[in-house]
């Protein structure tokens, strides 16, 4: 057991008390009734696939130094994460208009004036409006609104795509009652009015 320990690495440092924390964690989530119990079946295949990790490391470290591993883990680690956060990124749309019982979040399709936004870390867009669409270069998959209390935190969800406008995602309030008439006209005549 010492032999394991010795040399240690940054995976191992952080892998460890991973698995410590994990092990309990998963045995709580499997005595969880119904569908909660998968929870812990998923946190022991985090366990796992973290201890393959310590012990690919712990072999690894017999080949090379402990430092030139552990700055190799580094940046496999901030590789991963960046990917992470790349793939997972967002864009958070503050209505200001509490009036307001859509919004339409609209995909340039290049002949369009993009809204202005503000660049969160690592890689999210924050874009305050007071109008009831806004313009992107590029949609993103993950779009958050802040729940207005006038749609009692909750809102109805659609995509569109029209000629001129490729993708056009709507939220709305649930009780808004022009849900199915959102045409391209409609847009047009709300760029327009700009």
């Amino acid at each position: 057991m010492k032999i394991f320990f010795s040399r240690p690495t940054l995976f191992l440092l952080l892998g460890i008390p991973l698995i410590v924390i994990g092990i309990p964690a998963g045995i709580y989530g499997m005595t969880l009734g119904g569908g909660a119990s998968l929870g812990g079946v998923l946190i022991f295949g985090y366990v796992l696939a973290i201890l393959a990790v310590v012990l690919v490391d712990r072999f690894a470290v017999k080949f090379t130094s402990n430092k030139t591993l552990s700055l190799i883990e580094l940046f496999v680690l901030v590789f991963g994460l960046t990917i992470h956060y790349y793939q997972n990124r967002t864009i958070k749309i503050e209505i200001e208009n509490h009036k307001s019982d859509y919004m339409l979040v609209i995909e340039n399709p290049g002949n369009l004036k993009n809204d202005y936004y503000l660049k969160e870390f690592p890689f999210n867009r924050f874009i305050a409006t007071n109008k009831n669409y806004v313009i992107i270069d590029k949609m993103a998959d993950n779009i958050n609104l802040n729940m207005l209390s006038e749609w009692n935190n909750s809102y109805s969800y659609n995509v569109y795509e029209f000629e001129k406008y490729p993708k056009v995602k709507v939220f709305s309030n649930p009780t808004f009652a022009r849900k199915g008439n959102i045409t391209q006209n409609f847009i047009d005549s709300l760029i327009n009015n700009r």
